[in-house]
C-alpha cells in the first residue's frame, strides 16, 4: 500500500483506486476491479495505467473488444508502453489473428529489446504459420534473453526436428532435461524416442547422445 502523505487529494484518490482494483482483480472480483479503475479514469482520464489494468480484467473475462480498446488507449497515452503492445498482442495470439499478435509483439521487442517472455511467444506465432527457421530464431533470442527458459529449449527442439536439424533438436531436449530435473529421465526418453522413431529406423542420427 502506498504512503499517500505527499499526495494530492486527487492523486490520493487515484491511487485509492487503483490499489483497490488490483486487490479486487487479486481476489477474482473482475467486475469490482474494471469498477475501480473506471473510477480511476474518471479522475485521470489520460492515465495509461488504468487502461492497462482495465484491459487486463476485461480480457480475463473475455471481453475481447474493450480490452483491445483499453490497449489501444494506454498506448495512445504512451506510445513506448511495451506491457500495452504485449498484452494486446496476447489477446491478438489467442484469438488467432497471428499477423496482429506479431505486429505488436515485434514493437515490444522494438521498444525494449530485453523484455522478458515476447521472444518464445514471436517463435510461437512462427511454428502456427509453420515457418519453423523464423520460429527457431525466436526461440534461441528468448533463451539468450531468458537462459534458463526451458519451454524456449522445448519447443526448439520440435522446430528443429521439423527443419531435420536432429542433432540440435536432441541437444536441446537433453538441455530441457538439466533444466526440469522433476522429469522423469525414463518417462522422457520414451517420449523422445517415440518422438524421433521414423528418424532412429532410417538411422539418420545417432540417438545415443541423449543423456
Amino acid at each position: 500500500m502506498n504512503n499517500y502523505s505527499n499526495y494530492s487529494a486527487k492523486e490520493i484518490l487515484l491511487e485509492y483506486y487503483i490499489d483497490n482494483g488490483c486487490v479486487r482483480q487479486a481476489n477474482e472480483n473482475y467486475y469490482g476491479a474494471i469498477f475501480c479503475f473506471t473510477k480511476a479514469l474518471e479522475i485521470s482520464p489520460n492515465f495509461a495505467e488504468a487502461y492497462l489494468r482495465r484491459g487486463i480484467v476485461r480480457g480475463i473475462l473475455q471481453d475481447f473488444t474493450g480490452a483491445v480498446s483499453d490497449f489501444s488507449k494506454a498506448i495512445v497515452q504512451n506510445p513506448n508502453y511495451t506491457d500495452a503492445y504485449f498484452n494486446r498482442g496476447l489477446l491478438w495470439y489467442r484469438s488467432g489473428i497471428n499477423i496482429n499478435a506479431l505486429e505488436n509483439f515485434l514493437k515490444v521487442t522494438e521498444i525494449d529489446p530485453g523484455y522478458s517472455g515476447v521472444y518464445i511467444l514471436i517463435g510461437d506465432v512462427y511454428w502456427k504459420e509453420k515457418d519453423y527457421a523464423q520460429a527457431v530464431k525466436y526461440y534461441t533470442q528468448a533463451i539468450e534473453t531468458e537462459p534458463a527458459n526451458m519451454s524456449a529449449y522445448y519447443k526448439r527442439a520440435h522446430a528443429k526436428r521439423v527443419l531435420m536439424d536432429y542433432d540440435s533438436a536432441l541437444d536441446d531436449f537433453n538441455k530441457f532435461i538439466m533444466l526440469n530435473p522433476n522429469v522423469g529421465q525414463i518417462t522422457l526418453t520414451k517420449a523422445i524416442r517415440k518422438l524421433f522413431k521414423k528418424e532412429i529406423k532410417e538411422a539418420r542420427f545417432s540417438f545415443s547422445s541423449l543423456n
